[in-house]
């Protein structure tokens, strides 16, 4: 019974492997080390100088600052409403505590968003340039 339990259990991890590498069109699902990371700030000049902090620091590639989000949310039980600044940081799974960490340290929010999504794949040469561009 024992090498059957085996044999099923490199089967199956063979077609998890085989699942998350999947790519419709390539063939192969491409997975990267580069991450995409959301906060907000409470003005444009919050933003610009946590976006120039990372730049500088060379925590991120690229910061895009898109103006006028409407925030609508919960805190401490209350619910509020502000304009906000959203800001798209392109980093490396390496570097994004760093960037978390430099996001608590710059901010004014008592809690800043900071959330970390996958870069699964894209434009070869700019998800070079921004591997290129992280330390």
């Amino acid at each position: 019974m024992l090498p059957l339990i085996r044999v099923c259990y490199c089967a199956l991890r063979q077609l998890i492997f085989d699942a998350v590498n999947w790519n419709a069109t390539e063939g192969w699902f491409h997975m990267t080390n580069l991450r995409l990371v959301l906060t907000t700030a409470e003005s444009q000049n919050q933003a610009r100088r946590i976006a120039d902090a990372l730049i500088e620091r060379k925590l991120a590639a690229c910061v895009n600052i898109v103006p006028g989000v409407q925030s609508i949310y919960r805190w401490k039980g209350k619910a509020e409403e502000a304009e906000e600044w959203l800001m798209w940081i392109k980093t490396t799974a390496d570097a994004f505590e760093r960037v978390r960490d430099a996001i608590k340290e710059l901010h004014t929010y008592e809690l800043p968003e900071c959330m970390c999504l996958a870069i699964e794949d894209g434009s070869a040469e700019y998800l070079k340039w921004i591997e290129e561009s992280v330390e």
